[in-house]
């Protein structure tokens, strides 16, 4: 994305955040302008709202998805090409700042606001950051490891490799299993024509 996309993105921003380039390759990210109290509100994750249907379409990438219920019925917010400066907002395994879901009162349908919440204290100059979870990191893990950097990271270039030996390894067992599977139809079928013979 070139940078004048990202400014066009960015114009709603908070007086209290700006979007710039990472020096350490892990793309644009968001940091604190000022500082920010615990608790505050920093931004609405916004985007356009998809249905299961729409979220499904080969064209569309994940990146930038993020879930949300409208009533009862489950939707997806697509920040890629409608979204503000939340979307550049990286993840942490030691976040200062979570993502709470919040409904205005005089809604008719209920739709949950996917709103981010400061954590901690954010000096000004610090990057925001907030843990994307589990189930990202799941159907991530595999192509990419996190670099945040944190020593408690959950979710390293290590964890990654041994996250594909255990797919591999899952995969080979599946395999073998099949295999067997198909050797003991195999048996099974011979055993019967001799017998119908």
């Amino acid at each position: 994305m070139n940078e004048n996309a990202v400014v066009e993105l960015c114009k709603e921003a908070p007086d209290a955040v700006q979007v710039f380039r990472t020096c350490d390759g892990r793309g644009w990210a968001v940091r604190a302008l000022r500082n920010i109290r615990k608790g505050a509100f920093i931004g609405e994750y916004t985007g356009e709202l998809l249905s299961d249907a729409e979220t499904a379409r080969p064209e569309r990438t994940d990146t930038y998805f993020f879930e949300t219920r409208v009533g009862e019925r489950l939707f997806t917010v697509d920040a890629r090409l409608y979204g503000n400066f939340t979307r550049f907002i990286n993840h942490s395994c030691r976040p200062n700042a979570t993502v709470g879901m919040v409904v205005w009162e005089a809604q008719l349908e209920q739709l949950n606001h996917i709103c981010i919440f400061a954590t901690e204290n954010i000096p000004k100059g610090k990057e925001i950051t907030i843990s994307y979870g589990q189930s990202w990191w799941d159907a991530k893990l595999p192509h990419f490891s996190c670099r945040c950097g944190q020593p408690n990271c959950q979710y390293s270039e290590d964890r990654r490799k041994t996250e594909l030996q255990r797919l591999a390894a899952e995969m080979a067992a599946d395999l073998q299993a099949r295999s067997a599977s198909a050797v003991s139809i195999s048996s099974s079928d011979e055993s019967d024509e001799k017998r119908s013979v």
